[in-house]
């Protein structure tokens, strides 16, 4: 009996030294093999890494991030008061630059339009009248990388003379070389005053920058604004509208007019209670919200 013990004792070993050598297979095996179809093992192939577009092709770039224009609203800052120029006395500058002239005027002051009198954008040049059929007031303003500059007076004004104070212009009464285009300035204030006895034109305030001429591009007329330059300033161009005749200064309703329309096409209001508009021309890169206004007695 203790003969056939370690008969099957020696055995058992003999099996666990031939599993512990691979079963006599003729060597070791691979990290990893697994059982070919055909007896044996073969080894895992390493992945073909996966290409990120096919041959010949070009592979979809990743977009470039792009910073959109800061919203611009309306200023918190306190409202300027405008006033009406006839009282002689104001002697009222709103900026704190001012645009190149070629005026023999004064740098205040707007060089006479190209049409010297005569049609323009559809304007006739109206003599100085006590009454107009129509008669309301806009305001505009230029500011450069955040510096606001004066808009020039006697814009649209031909033939002018200074009267009693220091900035206000105005066209000599009875005289035949003299007269208004009917979007006009008397101070550089930016008050924009909309005179005229024809009520079936419409203003624009394209037709505002053909009146105002070279004063601000001295190479011709400021034909209007595009999304990389205004007049002879450089940079990006935006223009917005602040609703002033509704609500209180802070919290005015501000619309931007897409970059490149063109300013022949943004109308004037013709009718008192729907004035009161401002027009803010910006040239980046830097930009700030829009100002706030307070048209006073004369102006309403």
């Amino acid at each position: 009996m203790k003969s056939s013990n370690r008969l099957l004792l020696l055995c058992g070993l003999f099996a666990f030294s031939l599993a512990a050598c691979g079963g006599g297979g003729g060597g070791s095996s691979s990290v990893g093999a697994v059982p070919s179809t055909g007896g044996g093992t073969t080894s895992t192939p390493t992945p073909t890494p996966v290409p990120s577009s096919a041959p010949g092709t070009t592979a979809t770039p990743t977009p470039t991030p792009t910073t959109a224009s800061a919203p611009i609203g309306n200023s918190s800052t306190a409202a300027i008061a405008l006033y009406d120029p006839t009282d002689y006395v104001d002697n009222h500058i709103v900026g704190n630059a001012v645009l190149s002239s070629t005026s023999p005027n004064g740098p205040y002051v707007a060089i006479q339009p190209q049409a010297g009198g005569g049609i323009l954008d559809g304007m006739a040049c109206e003599p100085l009248a006590t009454s107009y059929a129509v008669h309301v007031h806009l305001h505009v303003s230029l500011f450069v990388n955040g510096t606001q500059y004066a808009i020039p007076s006697a814009i649209g004004l031909i033939n002018p003379v200074l009267y009693d104070n220091k900035y206000y212009w105005d066209d000599k009464a009875n005289t035949p070389t003299s007269c208004d285009y009917p979007t006009k300035t008397h101070e550089p204030d930016g008050v924009i005053h909309l005179a005229t006895n024809n009520t079936s034109e419409q203003f624009t305030l394209g037709g505002l920058f053909d009146a105002w001429n070279a004063s601000i591009s001295t190479s011709g007329p400021a034909q209007g604004f595009a999304a990389s330059a205004f007049g002879s300033f450089s940079g990006q161009t935006r223009l917005f509208v602040t609703y002033e005749n509704t609500g209180s200064p802070g919290s005015y309703k501000v619309s931007e007019i897409p970059s490149g329309t063109d300013p022949h096409t943004i109308v004037f209001p013709t009718t008192v209670g729907n004035d009161h508009l401002e027009y803010t021309i910006e040239v980046g890169p830097n930009f700030v919200n829009t100002p706030n206004y307070t048209f006073g007695p004369g102006l309403q």
